[in-house]
């Protein structure tokens, strides 16, 4: 595995396992990942948010 990378989300997002994102970006519009991401496997209910795990895609 080269890179383990995870997304948290609030518990009303609308989001799962068959979901793409499009880029990382912060407030102001800067990418902090580049490129798209696959969420890979099942998104995972916490106590307070949702969380899965993204794959490169390309």
């Amino acid at each position: 595995m080269i890179e383990d990378m995870r997304a948290m989300f609030a518990l009303k997002a609308d989001i799962n396992e068959n979901d793409e994102i499009a880029a990382v970006t912060d407030k102001a519009g800067n990418a902090i990942i580049d490129g798209r991401l696959k969420i890979d496997g099942p998104v995972q209910r916490k106590h307070n948010h949702l969380e899965a795990a993204l794959v490169r895609v390309g």
